[in-house]
């Protein structure tokens, strides 16, 4: 579900909360809440970052635990694939989304990310 533009808004700008992980304890926001974006402040491997919404059909946002915009059916799109341990986002990169757990492969105690949290609603 979208948030609506003064949600959103905020969301941009943190007001619902942020996490910052430098190690590869699963990060799980609380439960009225999913991370919204994430920015990488150095090289970084993501071991787990799942979607909010995994029904077959409903999965838009790129994750790793299945190919989002896959199927061509539902809201899904085609040629879509999930993210494979090893792949790098670059430092300073900042992807947006809705996802409910995140986890690094690997610490990194010069580096990092920081998740924003957005309402589920």
């Amino acid at each position: 579900m979208a948030l609506s533009g003064t949600k959103a808004q905020e969301a941009t700008l943190g007001q619902y909360g942020s996490v910052f992980v430098n190690d590869t304890d699963l990060v799980t926001p609380p439960s009225d809440k999913i991370i919204c974006a994430i920015t990488f402040m150095a090289d970084t491997t993501v071991n787990t970052l799942t979607c909010e919404n995994t029904a077959e059909d409903r999965r838009i946002f790129f994750n790793t635990a299945n190919h989002a915009h896959a199927s061509g059916d539902g809201d899904e799109g085609t040629g879509g694939e999930d993210i494979l341990v090893g792949t790098i986002f670059p430092k300073g990169l900042t992807v947006y989304g809705r996802w409910t757990t995140f986890k690094m492969q690997a610490a990194d105690a010069d580096g990092g990310v920081i998740l924003y949290l957005a309402p589920k609603h």
